[in-house]
């Protein structure tokens, strides 16, 4: 017995919502082989991608791979192109009021989060291990000059993530 993942499996973590969602997503992505006429399941597919992008905002890489199997493995292809328009536009509802939240918070173009750079810097740089922690336990922050931290914390949001994707 390892009592962390007792622990972990405790807790409501955003992976176990996105390990469900992304489940979700294929399941439907499989019912359009069964039934491609249904026009509800791609509204469905739509919903349930655009909740998935709004919790993990990496799952849109798979969008339009998940449009080019639905294109290709559909046997009418005009109905298909009504369908992925649907799913586009279903996905568009879903994730259009958050990205307008973020554009009149930030007065500037936020997809769906901001954290871009601060992750691709946790992930290279030269005391990387995956985590916001070096391998002695050392929180990332602190491996840097007061001065940066400072400047760090005096910026905005969307300017912080320019300053860590720099840094990266």
């Amino acid at each position: 017995v390892y009592p962390p993942l007792i622990w972990y499996c405790t807790r409501m973590h955003h992976t176990i919502f996105t390990a469900f969602l992304i489940s979700l997503i294929v399941y439907l992505l499989t019912k359009f082989r069964l039934s491609p006429h249904n026009f509800r399941n791609y509204i469905l597919s739509g919903i349930i991608i655009g909740v998935a992008l709004l919790v993990e905002p990496i799952i849109f890489i798979a969008v339009p791979f998940s449009m080019l199997w639905i294109y290709f493995t559909g046997k009418k292809r005009p109905e298909c192109i009504k369908g992925m328009a649907m799913m586009l536009i279903s996905i568009a509802v879903i994730i259009l009021p958050w990205t307008t939240r973020n554009y009149i918070v930030h007065k500037n173009l936020v997809f769906i989060k901001d954290s871009l750079g601060k992750e691709i810097y946790i992930g290279n740089n030269p005391n990387a291990t995956g985590t916001a922690y070096t391998k002695g336990g050392v929180h990332i922050l602190k491996k840097y000059p007061p001065d940066f931290v400072e400047e760090l914390s005096s910026l905005s949001e969307v300017d912080r993530d320019k300053k860590w994707l720099k840094s990266a």
